[in-house]
C-alpha cells in the first residue's frame, strides 16, 4: 500500500493520530489527494534541516493546541 493508503488507515483505526508524509508530488497534487487524511507536513524525498525544523514546530504548535486537553482513553 502507499504511504496516503497507510495514512488513511491509521485514521480509522485513531482518528487523533497526526502523520507527515515523504511525497514526490507537487505540493498542489499531494494536497489534493490527502486532503481529509489529517496529514501535518509534507516532506521531500530529500530533506534537509529546513524541513526538520518546519516538522518541529508543527509538532511543537500542536502540543499548544492539546495542552491540558485530558485523554479519557485509559
Amino acid at each position: 500500500m502507499t504511504g496516503l493508503e497507510f495514512a488513511g488507515r491509521l485514521l480509522s483505526v485513531n482518528p487523533m493520530i497526526n502523520c507527515a508524509s515523504v511525497s514526490r508530488l507537487s505540493p498542489e497534487k499531494f494536497h489534493e489527494i490527502s486532503e481529509g487524511l489529517g496529514l501535518m507536513v509534507q516532506l521531500p524525498i530529500q530533506t534537509g534541516k529546513e524541513h526538520a525544523e518546519e516538522l518541529l514546530q508543527r509538532l511543537k504548535n500542536l502540543k499548544k493546541l492539546t495542552a491540558g486537553v485530558k485523554d479519557y482513553s485509559t
